[in-house]
């Protein structure tokens, strides 16, 4: 959101920003260097009107032409305002997948919210047509905007070298259940198996405080000590340095069961890295099979160690030919100037 603010205020457009957790004070120094107005109200609760009534007021007392609201509960908070505040456009967003046929209670309850939005967008094919085929009435207000890379900071190498004889994978995630590190371990010990080769799998990424991505970091660990891969695989754990990382290897691994817009698939594209990719969600339309990398089952092992096989299997003309590839589409389809640029001609048509 704050690069969508920076990229329409480039644009000549006025723009203002409405918080109710200001003490998260992530990118508010960006947007006062921009001399962005922020509005604050501190919300104490979990369940609080006080935003509500905050951003009611706000809506009334500014003539706004519109708003856009991220994530559900902003979502539910500028629908509501909406409802007395008629004369601004707004537009909320999806950000997550439904990856179950039947929705719980409360999704279904903040789907019906967006009938009092003017427009939804989503960053993902997949979930447009979850949307689309669950509330056929939301066909018509709804349309994807894929996230948007900074091209100037996510870029390729000066050098590279494709001719590493025992190539170089990078995970980009969670260690939680659905990003599947346990299966990946299990590929590569299929691939030195079958195809007789090393390769080494470097994973970035948080262990969070709940069980269940505890268990998977112990469970993983375990497979790799049984497995005697412990030399070909390396916890980086958390990191800022995601650009200069993905600079660094030949490949992303992304072997999660479900996804919705991968940012990191974007984010490797963006610096030259080709992608191997779970053939799921919209990884489908980002990953072009044998151009921008190699798509797999993510519950077959064997799949995924073919996918590695296939890439490391290439000559090092093939792999600067797909790196290239990658950076184009990130150029044309994924950078930051395309995604502004759609949010500011949807927001130029509703609010003519």
């Amino acid at each position: 959101m704050v690069s969508l603010a920076l990229g329409l205020t480039k644009r000549g457009h006025m723009v203002e920003f409405f918080l109710y957790y200001p003490r998260h004070d992530h990118f508010s120094h960006v947007l006062r260097e921009r001399s962005i107005p922020i509005h604050s109200i501190n919300k104490t609760s979990r369940f609080s009107i006080r935003p509500i009534m905050a951003l009611w007021h706000l809506m009334k007392s500014v003539n706004y032409d519109a708003a856009v609201a991220f994530l559900p509960t902003p979502s539910v908070y500028a629908e509501i305002a909406h409802l007395v505040s008629r004369s601004v456009s707004l537009i909320v967003s999806e950000r997550s997948v439904y990856m179950s046929e039947s929705l719980s209670p409360t999704v279904w309850c903040l789907q019906q919210g967006h009938r009092f939005s003017d427009y939804i967008t989503v960053n993902s094919e997949y979930q447009l047509n979850q949307m689309l085929r669950l509330f056929p009435w939301m066909r018509g207000k709804a349309t994807t905007i894929r996230n948007g890379v900074d091209l100037s900071v996510f870029k390729p190498a000066c050098h590279s070298d494709y001719d590493c004889p025992e190539p170089k994978f990078l995970v980009l995630a969670s260690v939680v259940p659905n990003k599947n590190a346990v299966g990946l371990v299990h590929a590569l010990a299929f691939y030195q198996k079958k195809y007789g080769h090393k390769c080494t799998i470097h994973w970035a990424g948080r262990v969070l405080l709940d069980a269940e991505s505890q268990e998977e970091y112990r469970e993983a660990n375990r497979l790799l000590v049984r497995l005697g891969l412990q030399e070909q695989w390396q916890w980086l754990g958390e990191r800022k340095d995601v650009h200069e990382l993905l600079q660094q290897y030949d490949a992303l691994i992304h072997p999660s069961f479900y996804e919705g817009f991968s940012n990191a698939i974007c984010e490797a594209f963006a610096c030259g890295c080709p992608v191997l990719a779970s053939n799921v969600c919209d990884n489908t339309y980002l990953v072009h099979e044998g151009e921008t990398g190699y798509l797999f089952n993510p519950s077959d092992h064997e799949d995924i160690a073919r996918a590695m096989w296939q890439f490391s299997a290439m000559s090092p003309r093939e792999r600067a030919t797909m790196a290239r590839y990658g950076r184009q589409i990130a150029e044309t389809e994924l950078s930051l100037d395309v995604y502004i640029g759609r949010y500011e001609r949807l927001l130029q048509e509703l609010v003519k």
